[in-house]
């Protein structure tokens, strides 16, 4: 820290951008909880904002020991404040509020304007150096401060998720038994913005509520405690759905050319044999048409007789 640069006993605290920040409301109570409390110590960290101590980054468990939680708990609620991008992470995997950097950086910015004379936009440049009367004259190029300026930057203020999202969410959740609100598991939290994520790459919302349909039938006891269960068979139900559709060859049946008492005829492979069963029947037969030689109803064959 810069030398008379004295650490603030405060820092700024916007209750209507806590409520309205729509990453931070998809989080549980027990997440919000813990993220309010790391905000109090990245406000004693140097630099401002980064969850640090001693110039270390603060550990997982140093943290469970801070709130006062096992350490496989304090580990889930990071996982799920992360999952929502309500914080970031620098290039070294420090976690950091961008909020309270920007702040910072606000800050420092105005006490330098401060010490040069004023913020320079607004400075009279008729006496260079010199700032403006106390009442000076409305400057009509400089717009209003709105309370979305005072939020976080555009991406963490923007809403990333469509109302898509939130309905196929809610179709999951009913065909996972929870009808109201709080049935629903902590371990559900975030799931809409899984959702939104899997639409953006192509998958289709119908595809995956019937998915997930199947698996709770499948499931032995039907009870789907953290949506991260869902990711597997609904990624396999989709690559089936999207697979292509196998080809068909239709191929003409064989045909086969058959001889027969000098004369070529043709017809396929079941034709021909049929032919040659006739043949077969033709010879048992006989030149009359009856089978004598078998029945005994054949003409008497002619005897040799004896002389005297």
């Amino acid at each position: 820290m810069a030398k008379g640069d004295k650490k603030q006993p405060w820092f700024k605290f916007y209750p209507s951008d806590w409520s309205g920040d729509r990453k931070l409301h998809m989080c549980s109570v027990a997440a919000r909880g813990l993220w309010i409390e790391l905000m109090c110590v990245m406000h004693e960290a140097e630099p401002y904002g980064f969850l640090i101590t001693d110039g270390k980054p603060v550990t997982n468990r140093q943290i469970a020991a801070l709130v006062g939680l096992p350490l496989t708990d304090a580990g889930k609620l990071l996982a799920e404040l992360e999952s929502a991008g309500v914080y970031s992470r620098d290039e070294n995997g420090v976690i950091y509020s961008r909020r309270m950097v920007k702040d910072k950086a606000k800050s420092k910015q105005a006490s330098d304007w401060g010490k040069g004379g004023g913020n320079p936009q607004i400075t009279n440049t008729d006496k260079e150096g010199v700032n403006p009367p106390v009442n000076p004259a409305p400057n009509h190029s400089l717009k209003p401060q709105s309370p979305e300026a005072r939020n976080t930057d555009t991406e963490t203020r923007a809403c990333l998720i469509s109302p898509e999202a939130f309905e196929i969410t809610a179709a999951l959740e009913r065909a996972c038994g929870f009808n109201l609100p709080e049935e629903v598991p902590p371990g559900w939290v975030g799931c809409a913005l899984w959702v939104q994520k899997c639409l953006n790459e192509g998958w289709i919302g119908a595809v995956m509520i019937e998915a997930t349909k199947g698996v709770v039938r499948r499931k032995r006891n039907g009870f789907v405690e953290h949506f991260k269960y869902l990711e597997k068979p609904l990624a396999e139900a989709m690559a089936q759905h999207l697979a292509p559709l196998p080809q068909v060859e239709i191929r003409q049946p064989e045909k086969l050319t058959v001889t027969a008492n000098g004369k070529q005829q043709s017809g396929n492979i079941i034709q021909a044999a049929d032919r040659l069963l006739d043949k077969i029947r033709s010879f048992d037969a006989g030149p009359g048409g009856d089978d004598g030689v078998r029945d005994g109803a054949g003409a008497t064959s002619p005897r040799l007789l004896s002389q005297g």
